[in-house]
């Protein structure tokens, strides 16, 4: 596993979180909490996207860890249903399409 991700790959996943939540926003035939929580957990990705150090070259895969984990504990909070799990599952794709590549995100 990597120690560190390029700048390069975190302004990837922006973009990646970007677009998702764009696709849901604007073109998804989905509704209510599905639809609500796939725009949430992007938006969150995107806003960590933002906090990490982007000047840096290389960034601790560690900090990318740390920021999803606090995403998903943020999540487990909530009650159970729909929206929680799609959200959950929206940040498991994002983050293991940037921690494990091999893996598809759709």
């Amino acid at each position: 596993m990597k120690r560190y991700l390029e700048s390069q790959e975190i302004k990837t996943l922006f973009f990646r979180a970007y677009f998702f939540y764009g696709r849901s926003k604007y073109g998804s035939a989905e509704r209510g909490d599905i639809r609500l929580a796939r725009i949430a957990a992007c938006s969150s990705v995107m806003q960590l996207c933002r906090a990490l150090p982007m000047e840096k070259e290389r960034i601790p895969v560690k900090e990318v860890e740390a920021g999803f984990g606090q995403l998903r504990r943020q999540v487990e909070r909530l009650g159970d249903g729909t929206f929680k799990r799609t959200c959950l599952e929206t940040l498991t794709a994002l983050s293991s399409s940037i921690l494990h590549p091999q893996s598809s995100i759709d």
